[in-house]
């Protein structure tokens, strides 16, 4: 069987499994994957499968899963996770802060507005006057917190103290900044919009406290279509997911063993699909049995309302795929906050179309030409030809599951944007050495 390595996410080894019942690890391009161990209670080494643990087989250091949940009883330890890259399920997409109010300073006789963004927040930890009109009798480089457009929202009361000077803003700039978020909005590149999330919430947040230590990323590549995004709390493993679905590239977090750091990792998986290179799954080629097509048009929407800047009758609106008509019309509402450019938000509702699926399903086959792991790999694009139909489509899931001494592969198949469906595959391969 495959030894199976724990380590910490410090990179120290916690040891090495080389009996366990069974291994499920299911890898996907977009997504964040899971895992199941599951070893008998007296197994040398189950006392190791923790919460926070690293796993990974000693053949694939590259894909490595960290373990969320385990279960112990007096007969088995069974514990599950996902990749690495899960760890962005433990964050939300939290906006920039936005300035609480506008900070002027007086300066020989006349208020001067401090526009300077890390000038008005290093101004917040020291002595400033809060209130809702300008001090009577200002004194010589005296500055102002001015609440006043905060002020027809949140009801300060009397708390602020008109006229007086409060040395720590405490609660009030709290509530201030915390109920004055906005949207973290981004428009570029795929790979650009996945780089941007991940400084912001996982690399280097406002808060330090988010930050994941010891990960960082790389230069871009500007690879992707671009698009525009937006995020308000949403959990910023499901943004990237949607990211991935709707441009075709993936995202990893992987160990750089050798510098003890992991990175953060815009992947693109190789096309497959056609021309000298063509990787072909089907039962003609000896390598897939039982391919089935499936057509699924329930989900899909040809017609995107999409919501912008403004309120009620004064709001922006745009429809976005207008020309379907009658009964092939499929029609769906996407919020996009306060966006006031017609053509960002022409393109936030493109993003948000979801086109009918068409995929195949098959029982994958390890013999014949082009194999899973030799040919082709996790990512990739390839063509698949069965039940009448041919498609190139993107491998999206790889499920690997070891047992009584033998592994089997499963692969999941989708052409993104659409991965739901996908094309099932299965490869059985016995005596793994």
């Amino acid at each position: 069987m495959e030894s199976v390595i724990l380590m910490d996410m410090s990179f120290r080894q916690l040891g090495e499994l080389a009996l366990y019942e069974s291994l499920v690890m299911k890898r996907s391009f977009y997504g964040v994957g899971a895992c199941t161990l599951t070893l008998g209670a007296g197994d040398e080494g189950a006392e190791l499968a923790r919460p926070g643990a690293l796993m990974l087989l000693a053949s694939q250091p590259q894909n490595v899963m960290i373990l969320e949940d385990v279960t112990r009883s007096a007969q088995r330890v069974t514990a599950t996770g996902v990749q690495l890259k899960g760890l962005a399920k433990r964050r939300i997409c939290v906006p920039p802060l936005s300035l609480p109010a506008a900070l002027w300073e007086y300066r020989e006789g006349a208020w001067t507005e401090i526009t300077d963004e890390a000038e008005v927040r290093a101004a917040l930890e020291g002595e400033v006057y809060q209130g809702f009109q300008r001090p009577a009798s200002p004194q010589e480089g005296m500055r102002w917190l001015d609440m006043s457009e905060l002020g027809a929202v949140y009801d300060w009361g009397t708390t602020l103290g008109a006229g007086a000077v409060v040395s720590d803003l405490g609660t009030a700039q709290l509530r201030s900044k915390y109920q004055n978020f906005g949207w973290d909005r981004f428009v570029g590149s795929a790979e650009d919009a996945y780089l941007h999330y991940a400084q912001n919430n996982l690399i280097a947040p406002e808060d330090e406290n988010r930050a994941i230590p010891g990960l960082t990323a790389g230069e871009s590549l500007h690879r992707g279509a671009e698009l525009p995004w937006q995020a308000r709390f949403d959990r910023l493993s499901d943004l990237f997911e949607r990211i991935g679905e709707a441009t075709g590239l993936g995202w990893d977090i992987v160990p750089d063993f050798a510098a003890r750091r992991f990175a953060f990792v815009v992947t693109q998986g190789r096309d497959l699909g056609g021309g000298l290179q063509s990787v072909l799954v089907s039962e003609e080629m000896g390598n897939a049995a039982g391919i089935t097509r499936k057509r699924k048009t329930s989900g899909s929407s040809t017609t995107v309302y999409a919501g912008g800047a403004g309120e009620d009758e004064n709001r922006l609106i745009l429809s976005v795929g207008n020309e379907a008509a009658g009964v092939e019309r499929r029609e769906l509402w996407a919020e996009a906050g306060s966006v006031e450019d017609v053509e960002m938000l022409r393109l936030f509702g493109q993003g948000k179309m979801a086109a009918t699926t068409d995929t195949l399903e098959a029982d994958m086959l390890d013999s014949g030409a082009c194999r899973y792991g030799e040919d082709y790999a996790l990512g990739d694009v390839v063509l698949v030809a069965g039940a009448g139909a041919w498609m190139s489509a993107r491998i999206v899931e790889v499920t690997e599951t070891y047992e009584a001494g033998s592994r089997s592969v499963s692969c999941a198949f989708g052409d993104a944007p659409v991965t739901a469906g996908g094309v099932l595959a299965r490869i059985h391969r016995a005596g793994v050495r």
